[in-house]
């Protein structure tokens, strides 16, 4: 059973048994759970959207508004630097979920869950 201090906007697990899952809070509280309940919380730094783990680097992305997006890297335990989508070729990511997109013009691999 997992309970959350807030509305889940998103989910997304990082294993594949969905031991450990990551939440997007509607408060910008980022959560990421283990099996014995709630092991970390981390505020985001804009309103997120949608959430995407890339396993191979250990990095879990935020889509946020106005084209953000932050970087979470889960063996540093920091942001890196958030990237900014501003061109009208890519205007189309800020408004669908990361998972959905490729983001290889912006050096990213496919984002798969």
């Amino acid at each position: 059973e997992r309970r959350l201090g807030s509305e889940c906007v998103d989910l997304c697990p990082l294993t594949c048994d969905l031991g450990k899952m990551a939440f997007l809070l509607s408060d910008r509280t980022l959560e990421l759970h283990a099996p014995y309940g709630t092991h970390y919380k981390v505020r985001v730094p804009t309103h997120g959207r949608s959430l995407a783990y890339d396993a191979g680097r250990c990095m879990l992305w935020t889509a946020a508004a106005h084209g953000e997006i932050h970087g979470l890297d889960l063996d540093a335990g920091s942001f890196v630097s958030s990237l900014l989508i501003t061109d009208t070729e890519n205007a189309h990511l800020k408004n669908i979920g990361l998972t959905r997109v490729q983001l290889a013009p912006l050096g990213l691999p496919l984002l798969a869950v």
